[in-house]
């Protein structure tokens, strides 16, 4: 009857410590960063691009990363190869100038000078730091991998991303260290 007891007992003590919302655990970060997430959304589902459409490109370093978006389809680009006479060194040399400007489908996704897609979600809690004392709170780095959620079907882009964020235990549990 003592080791049934001693058993119930046991047992309870661990169901009581999985359920803590003050114990540093995956499980108890995950909401705590989800809600960050949502409650910051442009930040993380957004890419600022700081243009007006049409947009010229007269030196060809805005390529690289609006290309992406010319591949969904989002922006054309029209390019325009000039001469200009002796500007390096005597020498001719062709220059590429590139006008983007929005699609059809891009006008529908771009508000505010940035294109948004998805809803950011933690996939996974990578790991964590040990939580320590820092200034009078105990705190903690979470690494999380991020992916967006609800894309359209044509958003072919990656938006795995590694991210850390540092907790802090309140009188109610863990919450964002701000």
């Amino acid at each position: 009857m003592k080791k049934q007891i001693f058993s119930a007992t046991i047992l309870a003590l661990i169901l009581l410590g999985c359920s803590d919302p003050k114990a540093a655990t995956k499980e108890n970060f995950e909401p705590v960063i989800n809600k960050y997430l949502s409650e910051n959304k442009d930040i993380f589902s957004c890419s600022y691009l700081g243009n007006n459409f049409p947009f010229v490109d007269n030196t060809g370093l805005r390529k690289k990363h609006l290309q992406k978006y010319v591949d969904l389809g989002l922006i054309t680009e029209e390019t325009e190869v000039k001469m200009h006479k002796g500007a390096f060194m005597g020498q001719d040399i062709k220059v590429e100038i590139n006008t983007y400007d929005l699609t059809e489908l891009g006008k529908e996704h771009y508000k505010d000078e940035q294109f948004c897609f998805g809803e950011p979600k933690v996939k996974q809690i990578i790991g964590f730091t040990e939580p320590v004392d820092f200034v009078g709170q105990k705190v903690t780095e979470v690494d999380y991998e991020l992916k967006l959620e609800n894309l359209p079907n044509w958003y072919k882009i990656d938006t795995k991303k590694n991210k850390k964020i540092v907790l802090k235990l309140s009188d109610d549990g863990w919450v964002i260290l701000k």
